[in-house]
Formats: C-alpha cells, structure tokens, sequence
C-alpha cells in the first residue's frame, strides 16, 4: 500500500511525500489529463480551420471521458494498454481511417506533453496501426453502361457515356 499528498499548484498537482513499500520519499509533478488537454488546445490549435478545431475538441472529448471511465485522471497514468482499449472502443464505433486520424491527434497531443514536461515519456511510441485497406473500384463495363442507357432518355444516356468514356466512377 501506498500514501501520497496530492497539492494543487497553478493547474498540476504536486504529489508529496509518497510513501511505498522501499519507504522512498520523493516529490512528483502531476498533470490532470483535462488540463494538459486544455493546454494543447489552447497553445495548438489556434491556427487550425474552425472545423478542425471543432472535430479535434469532440475526439478529445471523447478521449477524456474514455479515460475518465478507467480511473484515470493524470498524464502519468495513461498507459499503452489504455490506448489500446480506446482504439477497440473507437473501432466499433467508427471506421478505421477515422481511428487512424483521431490517434494521429491523440500522439501529437502526447508528444506536444513531453516537450513541454507534461509527463516523461509518450506512451503511444509503442502503438502501431495497420493502414485501411484501399476501397476497391469497381468499374462498369460496356454492357452494364448499356443496361442502364437503354432506360435513360438519350440525352443523359450520351453525358453517362461520355463519363464512362473518360474514366468516371460508377458513384458519380
């Protein structure tokens, strides 16, 4: 078992006189997770477009309260198994391109904490991610184009096939 001191300074929280099984004595500077948050919004995304910054808030948002649903509370308490779990969570939810770019937010966000000494290390040096598989094209052959013209009055029979002509995809 161990017993700490937590004091509130500024916006970190210094942990005093911790006290564990070697008996060892030491003082620690915490950040709350919320603050370092605040702090990379404030400081790194003020010359990002307005939807940007609207999108990065909501994925850290949503981060926190992830984070916030395991017990934890500070930087240093973030761990590898952590965002694991986060990024199974988002991949039920989302696609894996969308996982992929809210993570690149998420490690930027813990490497901007280690340069300014929010926490020691960035914990997301150890994750990797499998690229999303391209969506495959499906193209229209001749006799597909001519299905679908046949029912087409001849003027947007002519537009589909010249679209068809230069390379168009089947969704436009």
């Amino acid at each position: 078992m161990s017993l700490c001191l937590y004091v509130k300074q500024d916006d970190r929280f210094i942990e005093f006189g911790k006290l564990n099984d070697s008996a060892s004595l030491k003082q620690v500077v915490t950040t709350t997770i919320y603050s370092a948050i605040g702090k990379y919004i404030k400081e790194r995304t003020i010359r990002k477009s307005k939807c940007t910054r609207t999108n990065e808030k909501t994925y850290f948002s949503n981060f926190y309260e992830y984070l916030k649903s395991q017990d934890c509370h500070f930087m240093h308490e973030v761990t590898v198994g952590n965002l694991e779990g986060y990024r199974k969570y988002l991949a039920a939810k989302v696609s894996p391109a969308t996982v992929i770019r809210q993570f690149n937010t998420i490690k930027n966000f813990f490497s901007h904490s280690v340069k300014k000494q929010l926490i020691a290390a960035n914990p997301c040096t150890e994750l990797e991610f499998d690229q999303p598989d391209e969506p495959t094209i499906t193209l229209w052959t001749k006799e597909d184009l001519i299905a679908v013209c046949s029912r087409l009055d001849e003027r947007t029979a002519d537009i589909l096939g010249f679209m068809w002509l230069t390379g168009a995809r089947n969704c436009e």
